[in-house]
């Protein structure tokens, strides 16, 4: 993360195409939070989900509403490592078909105006 991120919770958006009409996907995000000497094999943390509803249309992409905040537990410099998943067992994902996922934007805030 930029030495400007203030090492408070982030968001996310998730940027996706999804085949069936008005159906729902339910998407989950983890982050763990790795800096110097630290030990790689860490828990992630609890997931954060977001339920959006698909566009029927291959050619469109769809955008999730923003994820409750995704605690991270970081500071300046921290890599921060995502787990992202469907989560089609709930009983908000009834889409039967493929959701096929195509990026995520992350929100976060700063308390710094550069990197520097």
């Amino acid at each position: 993360m930029p030495k400007s991120w203030d090492g408070g919770n982030i968001y996310a958006y998730y940027y996706w195409i999804g085949i069936a009409a008005a159906k729902e996907v339910r998407w989950d995000i983890q982050v763990l939070s790795i800096n110097n000497d630290e030990e790689l094999a860490q828990a992630y943390g609890s997931a954060v989900s977001v339920t959006d509803t698909s566009l029927n249309d291959v050619t469109k992409i769809a955008i999730s509403p923003k994820t409750g905040a995704i605690a991270c537990s970081g500071a300046d410099n921290d890599l921060l490592c995502f787990q992202v998943s469907r989560d089609h067992d709930h009983a908000d994902d009834d889409m039967a078909g493929d959701a096929r996922l195509w990026g995520i934007l992350f929100e976060y805030t700063t308390n710094a105006s550069t990197d520097a």
